[in-house]
């Protein structure tokens, strides 16, 4: 009742008269910067984990009517592709993701970050081949999270502590290497399986 009385006698004080443009600016410039921080913010993580969860990163496009020598090349351009571009790709998506992590994690080594952030790197990629909306449930679920606590408690966050975890990441980079050779060859390996014509039956003429 009586947060009901403040509430009611406050608008009872709130007169055209009683509002100016000095207020305004000084409360709307805050707002204006987070509701454009949480924009971007919500925009690159849409983007983030709609590309990560994605099956088909790259498309398998064999030119029909071409020689043996150009659809060789089209099978050739798309093995380069896994073998150069995806790692890049997984590198990129990892360090997003221990980003992440070490503004979540408070009592985590940095092994252990790099290895939960990998971890799901490969499940994520895992699931894309299997069920697309379940790897896009995975993506986002850590940066969603993020912006959730952020929102909730921003005192949580230890921007000394997100940073020196970011600082000893380098020192890791062997097992980084390591990391991302593996996770490229199950991607790799799942790729192939996926274009084995199971189940399909050859018409004879």
């Amino acid at each position: 009742m009586d947060i009901i009385s403040n509430v009611t006698a406050n608008l009872d004080q709130l007169t055209l008269s009683s509002l100016s443009f000095t207020d305004a600016f000084t409360f709307l410039p805050p707002l204006a910067i987070f509701i454009g921080a949480i924009l971007v913010y919500a925009v690159f993580v849409f983007n983030f984990y709609n590309f990560m969860s994605k099956k088909e990163i790259f498309k398998f496009e064999m030119t029909q009517a071409g020689s043996h020598l150009r659809k060789g090349f089209d099978v050739f351009s798309y093995i380069l592709k896994h073998i150069v571009i995806f790692p890049v790709i997984v590198s990129f998506c990892f360090l997003v993701l221990v980003v992440f992590f070490s503004f979540l994690s408070k009592n985590q080594s940095v092994e252990t970050i790099l290895l939960i952030a990998m971890t799901l790197v490969a499940t994520i990629r895992i699931t894309s081949y299997f069920n697309e909306a379940l790897s896009k449930e995975l993506a986002k679920m850590i940066p969603i999270a993020l912006l959730g606590v952020f929102l909730v408690d921003m005192g949580y966050f230890s921007l000394e502590s997100s940073l020196a975890t970011l600082a000893a990441v380098p020192t890791f980079v062997r097992t980084i290497v390591y990391y991302i050779g593996f996770v490229v060859g199950i991607e790799i390996l799942l790729r192939c399986i996926s274009l084995i014509p199971f189940g399909k039956k050859h018409n004879k003429s």
